[in-house]
């Protein structure tokens, strides 16, 4: 996951190797959640996705909230 921001938006992007994939994971359900805590949205495909928000101050949530949800999809 790649992230930044500028003083009014935070963006994200999730990209997911074929392994990863074959295992669960999914960058378009990552992006859209991540991008939940910074009050906005994300979509894409199960390898690749962005997303983002207007709450820049909550960038490190979205992290850790991206890091939790790869965890609970790896569990599946």
């Amino acid at each position: 996951m790649f992230c930044g921001a500028d003083e009014k938006i935070a963006r994200l992007v999730v990209m997911a190797g074929e392994e990863a994939v074959k295992k669960g994971v999914n960058a378009s359900e990552i992006a859209k959640e991540a991008s939940a805590v910074l009050g906005g949205g994300g979509s894409g495909r199960p390898n690749f996705a962005q997303g983002g928000g207007t709450q820049i101050k909550k960038m490190r949530d979205a992290l850790d909230k991206a890091e939790e949800v790869v965890r609970k999809q790896l569990e599946k």
